[in-house]
């Protein structure tokens, strides 16, 4: 049996001996999660209507550090008709569906008390990010008239489901990613790491197809991921982001294994 799998069963036996509870308290995690997405999502909106600032033109920092508009040279390279296309959507509909998986794969191995640690991650990561959007509004690349939205493009009915017209920086995308990554290695189980090496290359891949796709600047991209570390570092400094119990749970499941290292050297 796997480490992971070893995970699952102890951390579960220790934290949920009784299931119904278990499902009560997974079903109010799982309302949790509805509710800071829809508070987001308020937030956000209110940000765009109410932000006292212009529009920054991130376009010209852009130009800036890059010589030129990665957004528009991607378009150039790779053209905006064909598989490249494929790729970037489908790559950018994955945080539509894999967080909420993932979550739930949290609760199931770890426990609902580490779900709720990865909720105050994300809690605090969309509270800081609708902060920026209203302090520091900036518009997408696909605003430009030489880069081509290519996901609005990739719609079925022909248009974006998200304007995301004033919510460029920090990439939210990429926060979400980067804070999930960081959340499973602080985790320090192997299993646990392989997830956040995995959510690594997500990252990379999710930023080539934001940028490709003219969604967001690069620069969205960097500060984002810059973002999710900071916030991820404070939340787990507070404790919230790992609670006590999950700790020592954690903790006696790591002194289970060197027990079980030391019998099986005993018996060799």
């Amino acid at each position: 049996m796997t480490t992971f799998a070893r995970d699952a069963v102890r951390l579960n036996t220790l934290y949920a001996p009784r299931a119904f509870l278990a499902m009560g308290r997974a079903a109010g995690a799982a309302a949790l999660f509805t509710a800071i997405t829809l508070a987001h999502a308020i937030l956000r909106s209110m940000a765009d209507d109410a932000s006292p600032n212009e529009p920054y033109n991130t376009s010209r920092l852009e130009i800036g550090v890059f010589r030129a508009l990665p957004s528009e040279w991607m378009q150039d390279v790779l053209g905006t008709t064909g598989v490249a296309p494929d790729i970037a959507f489908l790559v950018w509909r994955t945080l539509f569906g894999l967080p909420v998986l993932l979550a739930a794969m949290v609760c199931v191995v770890w426990g609902w008390r580490a779900l709720f640690g990865l909720l105050a991650v994300l809690a605090a990561l969309l509270l800081t990010a609708d902060c920026f959007y209203f302090i520091l509004p900036t518009r997408p690349p696909w605003m430009d008239a030489d880069v081509a939205r290519i996901i609005a493009m990739q719609q079925t009915n022909g248009t974006h489901l998200d304007n995301n017209e004033l919510a460029a920086l920090p990439s939210l995308h990429i926060a979400v990613v980067v804070s999930f990554g960081c959340w499973f290695w602080g985790l320090g189980r192997p299993g646990a790491r392989w997830i956040a090496r995995a959510h690594m290359v997500w990252a990379l891949a999710m930023a080539w197809a934001l940028v490709y796709s003219g969604e967001h600047y690069a620069i969205d991209t960097v500060i984002g991921a810059a973002q999710a570390v900071v916030v991820f570092v404070a939340v787990r400094s507070i404790g919230l982001a790992y609670p006590p119990s999950l700790s020592a749970a954690i903790a006696a499941l790591e002194r289970d294994g060197r027990e079980t290292r030391d019998l099986d050297s005993l018996a060799a």
